[in-house]
């Protein structure tokens, strides 16, 4: 799995970020150069000897079993943001075990965080508290930024809010951002006796800091746990594009979670329902996304084709006649996570993959957000990192692109917000994924002082579901609960379009199960696929603004009548109702071309007939005994004897153009009926519209 590590420029958008603050204000800047001073410690106990000694101070560690430090009162406030930053060179003891900085330190000393480098370019992340030592961030390898015995490092400190940045040698070497400001003392230590460091050029700077929200985050917004919540751990929910359906991964019992089902029947939420076997088995299950139209689901974990567990990765089961098929693993490139946890995310239409993983022992970072796009054969590719406008150094993780395959949200611990993770907003800029929007923080009202987890939004946008641990909104039952709540204006995502309506026999009307095709009708470009439900032949998609869509459904032994939506002045979101119709191969059987354009009074195929037209040659291959007549039709706006030449130019254009593609003459013939027989009245622009039109017959099969 290629990655390339972003330090440089992560470390660019950093000095950015600090260049944003305000009122900077120096507390402390110590050379050591008056050895009187009264400001630091200088003493010789049985734990260290301190000395301030030739514009120098020194630190040796005295005992065995011990610190050795030089502690300080800084005099900070809890909620202080701040800059701490020094010189320090080992010069004697020990090069392989630990010296650096102490801080967010209670008065009793029983609360703190520790940042530890070697001589030898090692380098730990821990926390202290509960009386036991907690590795937050424990490095195997070596880091070449770290300098070695008797050179001097310059260890920084910055803390804004809830998030850690730690610097050695003016390099981001880690971000945490769940810090606790237990206190505020720290402390200059070494880990050994012996081990003898000097320290230098000591300064501490505090300064304030405001979080970028979005738009409308200071507005009132309406928010509340959903009734299904229960005491259990309901840690994760995706909402089906029409809002009606409700996923959710629920913790039942140690090392065990399951999937759930809520509906919403226009007035509340019902019970959540488990779902069945297979989707549901004895190991770790949950929901990472559906489609558009809920006959796919996308799964955490593997199955084994008995439908038992198997092993970490992603699965994809679709609903049968009789329920849901085994989940079968999807294949991504190359994937490689070297972090516990994982999260995914699926587009509706499944070309897109989003995924958040840690790939390298190496990497500074614990968790970063990739991409990965749908390949021919059904697997992905190769992820690819998102670049460091949105990845950090710490966990960026639970990705979801909205309907507009623009906006993404994210969760992160790695920015400064309101509590250990909370969730951002970006949208992309091009078709790289490399260039996104700076990341904005949805507010306080959104995100708590706790841990928002992941969020999820239909295809209308105003309101989104949230995975919460905030405890102090009333309805809380949980560890973890399902929350509805309004999005902030800024926020919200472009206006897509909900398509929706079902698959149907021409001829008899009954409904089919079919593969939905929706593509750019000026590029040719395909935007997604669906399936129709197997019983009742319903379908949804969601289509982005922008774009002049066609779409066509396709089933074995049926011909499509390909539909189009004009989405490039689109403004507000809409739902429109959109039969399909699928006419069954059988001689005598017209099918309309709604995909062929020509400009007004002109018989010239325009550049947006090709997929109409290539549908139609795919047909004449496919069936190589098959003729057709092709008939042109016009409204009666003008005369006779022009309407008739019209309607005989254009069904005789689509003529041309498959003999010019290799279809044999013998198989084709075209007329012209000019305004005869209309399929609806004159009367109106609607009906004159319906009126224009190029239709064939299938003469044999």
């Amino acid at each position: 799995m290629r990655y390339t590590l972003y330090c440089i420029l992560i470390l660019i958008l950093a000095i950015t970020t600090l260049n944003s603050q305000s009122n900077y204000k120096v507390i402390v800047d110590e050379k050591f150069d008056d050895p009187s001073t009264k400001d630091w410690i200088q003493s010789n106990t049985i734990y260290q000897d301190l000395k301030i000694e030739n514009g120098v101070y020194y630190l040796e560690g005295n005992h065995t079993n011990n610190l050795g430090w030089s502690y300080k009162d800084l005099g900070l406030k809890v909620n202080n943001n701040y800059i701490i930053e020094f010189d320090i060179k080992q010069v004697a003891g020990d090069d392989n075990s630990g010296f650096g900085l102490i801080f967010g330190m209670n008065p009793a000393k029983t609360e703190y965080y520790k940042f530890s480098i070697t001589s030898t370019q090692f380098r730990k992340l821990q926390g202290y508290w509960d009386s036991k030592t907690y590795d937050l961030r424990d490095w195997k390898k070596k880091s070449s930024v770290i300098k070695q015995m008797n050179e001097w490092n310059r260890i920084k400190l910055v803390r804004t809010r809830n998030l850690l940045e730690l610097y050695v040698n003016n390099v981001m070497v880690a971000a945490y951002g769940k810090f606790k400001d237990n206190g505020r003392n720290i402390a200059i230590f070494v880990e050994k006796k012996g081990m003898k460091v000097e320290i230098d050029n000591f300064k501490l700077t505090t300064f304030d800091y405001e979080v970028k929200n979005v738009v409308g985050a200071d507005k009132p917004l309406s928010r509340e746990y959903l009734p299904f919540n229960t005491e259990e751990n309901e840690k994760f929910c995706y909402v089906s594009a029409d809002g009606n359906t409700m996923y959710v991964t629920r913790e039942d019992g140690k090392n065990k979670s399951n999937i759930w089902v809520s509906k919403f029947d226009g007035k509340k939420w019902g019970n959540l329902t488990k779902l069945p076997f297979p989707i549901n088995n004895n190991g770790h299950n949950g929901i990472i996304s559906a489609s558009a139209d809920q006959n796919t689901l996308y799964l955490m974990n593997t199955y084994k084709p008995n439908g038992e567990p198997d092993k970490s990765g992603i699965s994809v089961t679709n609903k049968t006649k009789d329920g849901w098929e085994v989940p079968k693993t999807i294949d991504v490139e190359n994937l490689i996570n070297k972090n516990k946890y994982v999260s995914y995310f699926f587009t509706s239409d499944n070309k897109i993959l989003l995924i958040a993983v840690q790939p390298n022992d190496e990497d500074y970072d614990e968790q970063s957000l990739f991409v990965s796009f749908i390949k021919e054969d059904g697997t992905y590719t190769e992820p690819k990192n998102l670049g460091p406008t949105i990845n950090t150094l710490a966990m960026d993780f639970n990705p979801f692109l909205a309907p507009d395959s623009k906006t993404l949200y994210y969760s992160s611990t790695g920015r400064p917000g309101y509590g250990s993770a909370d969730i951002w907003v970006t949208r992309r800029l091009d078709d790289t994924w490399q260039n996104w929007t700076e990341p904005e923080n949805l507010g306080p009202i959104v995100n708590s002082s706790g841990f928002e987890l992941n969020l999820s939004l239909d295809a209308k946008g105003d309101f989104a579901y949230l995975g919460s641990y905030d405890k102090t909104l009333a309805g809380y039952k949980g560890e973890g609960d399902i929350m509805k709540l309004e999005l902030p204006e800024g926020a919200k995502p472009e206006p897509v379009v909900l398509v929706y309506g079902k698959v149907l026999n021409k001829k008899t009307n009954e409904p089919i199960a079919a593969k939905i095709n929706y593509f750019d009708l000026t590029t040719g470009k395909e935007y997604g696929t669906a399936n129709s439900d197997i019983n009742t032949g319903e379908y949804n998609i969601v289509l982005p603004r922008g774009v002049n869509f066609g779409f066509k459904s396709g089933a074995s032994g049926y011909v499509s009548i390909s539909e189009n939506l004009d989405l490039t002045k689109l403004n507000r979101y809409e739902e429109i109702e959109r039969n399909l119709y699928l006419v069954p191969i059988e001689v005598g059987q017209n099918i309309r071309l709604n995909n062929l354009f020509f400009d007004t009074g002109k018989y010239d195929l325009k550049e947006s007939s090709n997929s109409e037209l290539n549908n139609l040659l795919k047909l004449l291959e496919l069936n190589p005994n098959m003729k057709i007549k092709i008939i042109g039709y016009t409204d009666n706006v003008g005369s006779d004897a022009n309407n008739l030449i019209l309607s005989k130019n254009r069904a005789n254009s689509v003529y041309e153009w498959l003999l010019k593609n290799n279809i044999e003459k013998s198989k084709l013939s075209s007329v012209g009926l000019g305004e005869k027989d209309p399929v609806a009245t004159n009367e109106t622009e609607e009906g004159r519209q319906l009126n224009r039109r190029v239709e064939f017959t299938i003469i044999e099969k």
